[in-house]
């Protein structure tokens, strides 16, 4: 934050989580700033939902925008709380980003805590000290029992001086952060952009060489498989059972994993996606494929060089370098989606039948080689832009974060800048 001037005099505000704050603001007692709003429920009272993605929105709102169902609380008033505008809201994940700010009137459970801001509180102000890095932290120290799905409470809430700036200050610093944060957040949603266009581009890219061929003047025939349409006319279409053997990789302790490549621990530990740390053991050789099993990440595949440990979360395939191109069929596999076959009764599972069965482009040997070389080529250009989109993302975030946490606290005088 070396761009930005600090205020003309400092004191030390005696809390921790603040450090020194100008000379002209106060630190307050968090019961002088907010206050537990206990009121029950009203009988016409929308349903709200908080949430770290979404802030705090109406219940049928949240369920449109996120596709998520919930369960409908049909209990009576008194296990709900009266939200007025303008209020926080702790909510089961306070504890990993801070309170919620509500721009609407409504009620939440009582599992919630509702606080309502002192007269002297800008809640826009507050807003953005609630969702600051470091008082988040601060909270978390209040007790040694928060875990995921338990609300933090007033008494907690209590135990943390606020900094109190003077109205006109709070307002600045607000309008500044809005400013700031919305620009950061554009940059943000055009890199997520970027990323989802690099990797639909990415999957066409290795759908048409692997389905197509490079030669765009080759006869082409109809396949007969549907995901495949028509292919050059001199492929093969064996099913992978024809060029590989599959079976299940092996239970393994995840605390014997080490998260770095060591000497004792040589080998990649590969689960449904990819290498999760590394091993003491290897149980496949090198030129293999890996394929996600069970879970949200069954059917990704990666492609193995040496040596390696498959968890059972994943399947491996053996290939027959007679017949087929290894990269190769790493690619086919990976246009074939294979997470869209998966048995979703319950949790999504890929097995090793699923995959044998499944019917295959098999070029000439040179052919599958050349093209899984100009796959490799040309997926390298696109995952490094994919992987410098992500690099910027991280960086505007711990940028926004930073500058939060330097603005509410006063390590950086803004208010001719809002």
């Amino acid at each position: 934050m070396t761009m930005f001037e600090p205020y003309p005099d400092y004191k030390d505000s005696g809390v921790a989580w603040l450090g020194s704050v100008p000379t002209d603001w106060c630190v307050w007692p968090a019961n002088a700033v907010l206050r537990e709003r206990k009121m029950k429920s009203r009988p016409d009272d929308v349903h709200l939902t908080p949430s770290q993605t979404h802030g705090v929105l109406p219940q049928a709102e949240y369920m449109e925008r996120t596709g998520n169902k919930l369960v409908l609380n049909l209990t009576g008033a008194d296990a709900m709380r009266h939200v007025e505008p303008n209020d926080f809201i702790s909510h089961l994940r306070s504890f990993q980003g801070g309170f919620e700010h509500s721009l609407h009137s409504g009620k939440v459970s009582a599992a919630y805590t509702v606080l309502e801001p002192a007269a002297e509180a800008v809640p826009e102000f507050f807003r953005y000290v609630f969702k600051s890095s470091l008082y988040v932290q601060a909270l978390q120290t209040t007790t040694d029992q928060l875990r995921d799905g338990q609300s933090i409470r007033y008494a907690q809430v209590s135990l943390l001086p606020l900094p109190v700036p003077t109205n006109s200050t709070q307002r600045a610093i607000a309008a500044f952060l809005d400013r700031e944060t919305a620009e950061i957040d554009a940059f943000i949603a055009d890199q997520e952009e970027l990323i989802a266009l690099l990797t639909e581009r990415r999957a066409a890219t290795i759908t048409r060489a692997v389905t197509k061929g490079l030669d765009r003047l080759a006869p082409m025939k109809d396949s007969g498989v549907a995901w495949l349409g028509e292919v050059p006319e001199h492929w093969n279409l064996p099913r992978v059972a024809h060029v590989a053997r599959c079976s299940s990789g092996s239970s393994i302790d995840l605390q014997s994993v080490e998260a770095a490549r060591t000497v004792d621990a040589p080998h990649p530990v590969y689960g449904g996606n990819g290498i999760v740390g590394y091993f003491s053991r290897w149980n496949i050789s090198e030129g293999q494929i890996v394929v996600g099993r069970v879970g949200a990440l069954c059917g990704n595949v990666h492609s193995t060089s040496e040596r390696a440990w498959v968890s059972d979360n994943a399947l491996r395939l053996r290939v027959s370098p007679q017949k087929v191109d290894r990269d190769f069929l790493s690619h086919v596999l990976t246009a074939r989606d294979l997470n869209q076959l998966a048995d979703k009764t319950a949790q999504p599972l890929i097995t090793g039948s699923l995959v044998l069965r499944q019917r295959i482009p098999a070029p000439p040997m040179a052919e599958q080689a050349a093209i899984a070389s100009h796959l490799d080529h040309e997926t390298a250009k696109i995952d490094a832009t994919i992987t410098d989109a992500r690099e910027a993302i991280a960086l505007s975030k711990e940028r926004r974060a930073a500058l939060i946490s330097a603005a509410v606290t006063g390590k950086i005088d803004v208010r001719g800048l809002a």
